[in-house]
């Protein structure tokens, strides 16, 4: 018979129609993948010594720098003596580190030192002979896995690592579940092969009687092969293919998939603005944000005093005395957390679009993420009018979330923010007071200034305030107390100060203390 095509179609429609229920049943919406999926992860993270949570996550953020097979090589080191040496100086660990650790976290460790080690060492040095006394390829790292690494920028590998930490959560796939999928797709597996064997059992009995079927299927198929395939219809279907290919060469066919991707790319930006309306470290400001860095800037970055990077940019841009400081140290511990699970970076906590927005090239670096968050508090600050709580709360939280809860609660938007926000309001303003050593309250500051700018009198007391004065009761003397307290201040300090406020009308008026001089 041609092609056998009747003893094909008769098996097709009795077995695998009949024994092929139970499969369908699963797989009609991609369940028999999906069980099959996650009792191969399990199998797999388990001969790896990982969860598959862990396992699914390196793959995909590790997994464009470095082979997947990577985990398996340092899991195989780590369960050797030899192999912990090696992996210990790879990775910078002592013995009881590299044998305390899981094998995603290693490899990971050993991706940045492969970065350092690459950048470190002279490019002649750079040989296969001296790689083998750095214990990386005992660990399983390639001379390419050593390029490629060290080609890699650092914020690039670390924003991986934050991925990574974030990732290997949402992926995990725990034990019972897997279980679960393999019962039920073994219990599906079973029925369907059970069930094909009955049917090719009962076959044999039912073969006499189909014989006629059989031979008449095949002589309809051998008829039907004979009438489609013809020279006729052979040149016609050459036809249609050479003018689908001429069509997709054509420009017609070229300026639709540009219109496409324009369209695509309006879609993606909308919905962008529209997640942005809802907060979160990674808004858009468009209120002065600056996508480069002046000379001025540069010369500060390159400076390495920390101390007076963050006094001159707050001088520079309007800020409160100590609010860098105190913001460097709520981020990042000053300096000793730059990389958190949620995948901000750097000593003040870029995500990697808001560094983008304003001009941070490299989180890590603390100039230049100085520069950036100094830029962010003070577009923050002229949008809240000056008021530091939330701008920190914005900083924290997002300007999103912080004006919708303004909109909807007006001054009680606070108790609305989270716990974690309230608290780093908390921990940056008592900072600020640390650092001045001084009992003046946020509290104080903004009772101070709402009171003396409608009462301030245009000149007296040696303070001069541009416009007229909204009451006609005198309460500069007040206010001129609070200039004098933020005076005596500073002079601890030896030190000026900057006093930006802003009025109703969002015009600032900028009083500058130096010593009893107003």
């Amino acid at each position: 018979s041609v092609f056998g095509i009747g003893k094909y179609l008769f098996k097709f429609g009795a077995v695998g129609l009949l024994g092929g229920l139970a499969s369908s049943t699963l797989g009609l919406f991609g369940l028999r993948e999906l069980g099959q999926s996650a009792v191969g992860k399990q199998r797999e993270s388990l001969g790896l010594g990982i969860t598959p949570g862990q396992m699914e996550a390196f793959k995909t953020d590790m997994g464009r720098y470095v082979d997947q097979s990577i985990l398996g090589k340092v899991a195989n080191a780590q369960n050797n003596y030899e192999g912990r040496v090696w992996l210990g100086m790879a990775t910078g660990l002592n013995q009881n580190q590299v044998l305390e650790a899981k094998p995603d976290d290693l490899a990971i460790q050993a991706m940045i030192k492969a970065h350092e080690w690459w950048n470190r060492t002279p490019p002649s040095m750079r040989t296969e002979e001296n790689l083998r006394a750095t214990g990386f390829p005992q660990s399983g790292f390639t001379l390419e896995d050593m390029r490629r690494l060290g080609g890699t920028s650092l914020p690039l590998l670390t924003e991986a690592q934050a991925l990574y930490n974030k990732d290997k959560k949402a992926f995990e796939i725990s034990p019972e579940t897997s279980n679960a999928w393999y019962k039920l797709t073994r219990q599906l597996e079973v029925a369907g092969k059970t069930i094909e064997a009955v049917l090719i059992n009962k076959l044999d009995a039912l073969a006499p009687k189909i014989g006629n079927v059989i031979e008449e299927l095949t002589q309809d198929a051998t008829a039907l092969i004979d009438g489609f395939l013809n020279p006729k219809n052979i040149a016609r279907f050459s036809e249609a293919i050479q003018g689908a290919v001429e069509y997709l060469g054509s420009p017609k066919f070229i300026q639709g998939i540009k219109d496409f991707g324009e369209a695509v790319s309006d879609v993606t930006q909308f919905i962008l603005k529209v997640s942005r309306l809802f907060g979160g470290r990674d808004d858009q400001m468009e209120l002065g944000k600056t996508s480069e860095f002046t000379k001025q800037d540069e010369i500060l970055i390159n400076s390495g005093d920390k101390s007076r990077l963050m006094a001159t940019l707050e001088a520079e841009r309007g800020l409160p005395s100590g609010l860098l400081d105190s913001v460097y140290a709520a981020e990042s511990g000053r300096g000793k957390y730059l990389v958190s699970e949620a995948g901000a970076l750097g000593p003040f906590q870029f995500y990697p679009t808001t560094a983008q927005e304003y001009g941070v090239t490299d989180p890590m670096n603390f100039g230049q993420s100085a520069v950036g968050a100094a830029n962010f508090y003070a577009d923050l600050m002229k949008h809240y009018h000056g008021d530091i709580k939330k701008s920190l709360a914005a900083y924290n939280w997002g300007y999103g979330n912080v004006d919708r809860e303004i909109k909807k609660h007006g001054n009680e938007w606070e108790t609305q923010a989270p716990k974690e926000t309230r608290d780093y309001i908390d921990r940056v303003m008592a900072e600020m007071s640390r650092l001045h050593g001084d009992s003046i309250s946020s509290n104080d500051v903004k009772k101070h200034i709402d009171r003396g700018l409608s009462n301030m009198p245009r000149a007296g007391n040696g303070i001069t305030v541009p416009g007229e004065s909204k009451h006609k009761e005198n309460d500069g003397v007040g206010f001129s107390r609070f200039l004098d307290a933020l005076s005596k201040r500073q002079a601890k300090a030896n030190a000026a100060t900057n006093i930006n406020i802003w009025n109703d009308t969002s015009s600032r008026i900028a009083v500058s203390v130096n010593g009893a001089a107003f």
